[in-house]
């Protein structure tokens, strides 16, 4: 994901306004998010558990928790899981820090977690999940990768456009080897602006072009040229001009990239 941006997400934002992102506070009102719905058979404590690597102490709490089937492997899902944990700070004080935990699973008693991370992905405050992308997004002939869809909005308060909105929405990829779950990939695909109705968004197709042994990724947007991206052996990377970037005014590409 992005580097973080001190942003604001707004409870009030109007899900017209943002197409591909859920509204108001994401973590609970995501199409793939968990707000009391049956997850597809799994009990939610259940699975908690099983996501959780450690033993589940007081000092933490479960945000949000979603699954879903993973079309490639017959009876397999790909669960994600928000915890928030406390932290002491250099002066003592406990500081609330948020981290996410992604897995694949097998129904059973117990539930099976087959495949997960090394460590919790970085946590980025203003990002919010928004779906799990299981697209076909075939890497060679025996592996395919899945995906993980993430909004950020961002609320303007001052200035001649206070009260619109701009919004990004990234996608993240994952491969799945030897029962470690890898990032492969990270790259924006869908951006939307209330001050003037501007709305751009990609696609990403699989190449039959290979590059050591895995096809490469086509993305494009709008006229701008596709850029492809390449395998370099731990991710895939691309030398070329991001299409979708270059549809956006520079401006909005300086917000989107601000530390």
């Amino acid at each position: 994901m992005i580097a973080s941006l001190i942003l604001v997400l707004s409870a009030s934002l109007n899900a017209a306004a943002m197409k591909g992102c859920p509204s108001d506070n994401a973590w609970t009102n995501g199409p793939d998010w968990d707000v009391g719905q049956k997850l597809d058979g799994f009990d939610r404590e259940a699975l908690i558990h099983a996501l959780h690597p450690d033993k589940f102490g007081l000092s933490e709490k479960i945000l949000g928790v979603g699954v879903k089937p993973w079309p490639r492997v017959p009876g397999t899902f790909v669960a994600l899981q928000e915890e928030e944990i406390l932290q002491s700070s250099q002066s003592g004080d406990k500081i609330a820090q948020k981290r996410w935990f992604v897995a694949m699973v097998r129904p059973g008693n117990p539930i099976q977690v087959i495949a997960r991370p090394k460590k919790y992905f970085p946590y980025q405050p203003e990002y919010s999940f928004n779906r799990f992308d299981l697209a076909p997004y075939r890497l060679n002939s025996k592996e395919y990768a899945f995906g993980l869809r993430w909004c950020h909005v961002l609320e303007v308060h001052a200035g001649v456009a206070a009260g619109n909105y701009y919004g990004w929405e990234f996608l993240d990829l994952f491969r799945v080897r030897d029962g470690v779950i890898e990032p492969i990939l990270s790259t924006p695909m869908y951006f939307y602006a209330t001050d003037g109705g501007e709305e751009h968004a990609a696609s990403l197709s699989v190449s039959k072009k290979s590059t050591d042994g895995f096809l490469d990724l086509i993305k494009t947007a709008g006229k701008a040229k596709p850029a492809v991206f390449r395998w370099d052996g731990r991710a895939f990377v691309t030398k070329d001009m991001d299409p979708f970037l270059s549809l956006q005014s520079e401006d909005d590409r300086a917000e989107m990239y601000q530390e």
